[in-house]
């Protein structure tokens, strides 16, 4: 025999499907805001975090980025920033940026085995980037070099 639900369960099931679509959309799923930019005379296309969500996640979970391609990170003030590999599937070197756009620290080559290590700035960072493993050797990039991107109004 087939027993019936009452409606009020399909309703109630309805409404967790909606809250969970709407958790995604909002907290989980990473920006698809991007901006150009350069570091130093090398011109990049970065993925944008710059709320706590976005943050969190940063490149976890995707397989990779092209030669030309990153993630930047944007804080609400300059910090103590610090980055981990949890759940990447991909080296990175990472760059942190002063409240001036300064290159101020790098870590080359950070294996995605790091994890649960985090790496953190020396000193007050503004921004984070993420580039391909080996990228900032390949370039030439040096403590010092600007980092250059288009602003939100």
């Amino acid at each position: 025999m087939i027993r019936k639900l009452p409606y009020s369960k399909y309703i109630a099931l309805g409404v967790l499907i909606a809250v969970l679509g709407l958790a995604y959309v909002n907290y989980i799923k990473p920006s698809k805001d991007t901006t150009t930019g350069t570091i130093g005379n090398d011109k990049f296309s970065f993925q944008v975090a710059e709320t706590p969500q976005e943050r969190q996640l940063g490149l976890s979970g995707q397989p990779g980025l092209s030669a030309t391609s990153g993630m930047l990170f944007i804080f609400d003030k300059p910090d103590i920033q610090c980055i981990w590999m949890k759940d990447m599937q991909f080296d990175l070197d990472i760059l942190w940026f002063d409240q001036d756009s300064n290159l101020i620290h790098l870590e080359r080559d950070v294996q995605l085995s790091s994890y649960p290590k985090s790496f953190c700035s020396p000193s007050a960072a503004k921004y984070v980037v993420e580039v391909n493993a080996g990228r900032s050797k390949e370039l030439g990039w040096q403590l010092g070099d600007k980092l250059q991107f288009e602003k939100k109004q």
